[in-house]
């Protein structure tokens, strides 16, 4: 007769910082962490995060800033507590279409990557209040940022813009635009 199932090691961690290391890679274990609400991984050396993080369904916080990410596998999008994402200093280069199930994303931290768009995934997080891409590869703003109806702040500093589209200023809830710094 099988035995219950216990709990075991850390499933109740709800917080955890694994910054300032030289992680290359996120242990295997850490995908029983089922009640994780913040992770934080900034400044280590991972190349990827695991297809695991879809049983993170309780997520509300992740910062993987600073790490040699290209992309994010496409579990990302089983994240549906995700409130806030900050994936800055990396070498990302679009957001894979998983990103469009992230309705409950209002924070997106994408600067000082390899974006030379804002990917169009994005223009489809209706929550999204806060977006900065600064410092990237990014030539124009697509007139469909005025999807973003809830925005209150902008970053799109220290890229290859020369101009921003009209449409921006049908964000009536937009309280700062940074654009400092292009081309």
């Amino acid at each position: 007769e099988p035995q219950p199932r216990n709990e075991v090691g850390m499933v109740k961690l709800k917080h955890l910082d694994l910054s300032h290391n030289n992680i290359v890679k996120l242990p295997a274990f850490l995908e029983q962490l089922s009640n994780i609400r913040s992770l934080k991984v900034d400044y280590n050396r991972i190349e990827e995060l695991p297809s695991f993080i879809r049983s993170y369904t309780r997520l509300g916080f992740l910062s993987c800033s600073n790490n040699r990410l290209q992309f994010f596998c496409p579990e990302v999008g089983n994240m549906l507590s995700l409130r806030t994402l900050f994936a800055r200093g990396n070498q990302i280069v679009t957001l894979n279409d998983g990103f469009a199930k992230l309705s409950t994303l209002r924070s997106l931290e994408l600067s000082e990557n390899q974006l030379r768009s804002i990917p169009e995934v994005i223009l489809k997080l209706s929550e999204l209040r806060t977006l900065k891409v600064n410092g990237n590869l990014i030539k124009k703003v697509q007139k469909s940022v005025v999807g973003l109806m809830g925005l209150h702040s902008l970053g799109v500093a220290a890229n290859q813009l020369t101009e921003l589209p009209n449409e921006l200023g049908e964000l009536a809830k937009l309280n700062e635009l940074d654009a400092a710094d292009n081309k």
